[in-house]
């Protein structure tokens, strides 16, 4: 102990931590320091200190037994490639398939008995409404009942008066003009009865037109009360797509919008956007396949039925519809869709995985590995890409050898050793 207590032996010193900076660098350096002893010989052929720098495409490297295990080498095949076209598009109903329904007649709605979604069936109602037409047509109703019975009434005395005078001229006891008179009047009261019930059996069926059965007809004609509420029906089976009335509004019977839109989405459309400078290589026929945000990992699948014949002057697309089974009912009209168009397929051609490719600037390389397992950096010219596979248009030939797994570590290898 010296003077001020503190122990002056080393053996007894503490010792500090080092900082966990310092540990992590140490082992880098470490990790670094045996990878360069394992790919050594890759170094074996660096040119002396002073020589020029080796070419940019490196070749003849030759790995030990234990560097090609930790490889993958694959005999390059052949596949099948078409190009595709990515765009995006939106679910549509189909119009073939959907039905407006305006209202017939002028009045305020008072009862809706359909939502939106909800299946319905030919038949059943929509919606109730009190329409005014309803009360013209019941006062012409009256006056049509109120004509006919006139009809009958005349038609009665004149057959009457027509018999009467039928015997007294059998008899010789009426002048002849006095009987032909008669017979002229029952033809007139008969047509007159034809008339009356021809016009009565019109409002008749303008009010079954409105929805009233013939019970509640029969009943007014009877009584003189009815009903001027009007219900609204569905004319066809399906899936009501939009419903545009509240209780209370009044409706026109001039109105162009529709009070509601049934349709049949079992079929719908896919409408899709295509770029002017991808037209060309649409074609009727073409299939593709699509998502949607709804069901991300489901692929749809379908064709194209029709392409658009001018291109929108603001997007500069052309719009192109496919008809898409939808018995499942999963697609929904105005659902967004991303679009992938598989475009004809040119035939067979070279075939390598995408972790094969090393990119440099905008150069395409491959390790080829040659005879006795040597390595060649050789570059290619890509072309199509159908999800992990690249075609190969020019640089490789079916039945050579390439790196796979780990062609990028050798390429960085390889560069290390030539510099």
């Amino acid at each position: 102990m010296n003077g001020s207590g503190n122990p002056v032996d080393g053996s007894r010193t503490a010792r500090r931590p080092l900082p966990r900076g310092v540990v992590a660098a140490l082992a880098v350096v470490g990790i670094i320091g045996v990878a360069g002893w394992y790919w050594r010989p890759l170094a074996n052929s660096a040119p002396p200190v002073g020589a020029a720098r080796p070419p940019a495409v490196k070749s003849g490297l030759q790995l030990s037994p234990e560097q090609l295990a930790t490889i993958t080498i694959e005999t390059v095949g052949e596949a099948h490639f078409a190009g595709e076209t990515v765009t995006e598009g939106k679910i549509s109903a189909d119009e073939d398939r959907v039905t407006p329904v305006f209202s017939q007649f002028a009045g305020r709605v008072t009862k809706i008995s359909a939502r939106p979604g909800q299946q319905v069936k030919q038949g059943e109602p929509l919606f109730t409404l009190e329409a005014v037409d309803v009360i013209q047509s019941e006062n012409d109703l009256m006056s049509a009942v109120s004509t006919l019975n006139k009809s009958r009434s005349s038609l009665r005395l004149a057959q009457t008066a027509e018999k009467r005078l039928r015997d007294l001229a059998a008899a010789n006891a009426v002048a002849q003009r006095e009987f032909q008179q008669a017979q002229n009047d029952l033809n007139s009261a008969q047509n007159d009865v034809r008339a009356a019930e021809i016009a009565l059996e019109a409002v008749r069926n303008r009010l079954r037109i409105m929805g009233k059965s013939d019970t509640e007809i029969t009943n007014f004609e009877q009584t003189g009360k009815i009903s001027t509420e009007t219900v609204v029906t569905s004319p066809i089976d399906g899936i009501i797509i939009q419903r545009k009335v509240g209780p209370g509004q009044f409706l026109s019977t001039s109105s162009s919008d529709p009070a509601f839109v049934l349709g049949d989405l079992s079929k719908v459309w896919l409408v899709a956007s295509v770029r002017e400078s991808d037209v060309a290589q649409v074609f009727v026929g073409q299939k593709m396949e699509f998502r949607v945000v709804a069901y991300p990992d489901r692929v749809f699948r379908g064709e194209i039925a029709l392409i658009g014949s001018s291109i929108d002057p603001t997007s500069r697309r052309i719009p192109v519809r496919a008809n898409i089974d939808n018995a499942a009912g999963l697609l929904r009209p105005e659902m967004f869709t991303s679009v992938r168009l598989i475009g004809r397929n040119e035939g067979a051609s070279p075939s390598v995985p995408r972790e094969a490719l090393i990119y440099e600037g905008d150069k395409t390389r491959v390790w080829v590995v040659g005879q006795n397992d040597k390595l060649e950096l050789r570059q290619i010219q890509p072309g199509l890409i159908s999800g992990k596979r690249i075609q190969v248009v020019d640089g490789l030939k079916p039945g050579e050898r390439i790196v796979t797994r780990g062609a990028l570590f050798i390429d960085r290898a390889a560069t290390l050793a030539g510099s």
